[in-house]
């Protein structure tokens, strides 16, 4: 059986970042500067629901980052 074409999250996130690069569009990379991470156990617990699912915690974190972001536009 052939596997699907496909690449890990991080090279998604690469090709996005340098396609807005090349345009001039303003990113927000949560995927490198959210500055949590699943796979750690104490993340797990304190910003996900279920290991996938972030919680209230974790959402209030991307909302900093995204006022962040919008302010400095």
């Amino acid at each position: 059986m052939k596997k699907p074409c496909a690449m890990p999250t991080k090279g998604y996130v690469d090709i996005i970042l340098e396609a807005a690069k090349k345009f001039g569009i303003p990113t927000l990379n949560l995927y490198d500067d959210l500055g949590i991470n699943p796979n750690i156990p104490e993340d797990y617990k304190k910003y996900t629901i279920d290991g996938l699912h972030f919680n209230d915690a974790a959402h209030i974190i991307m909302a900093e980052k995204l006022k962040e972001l919008l302010e400095s536009l």
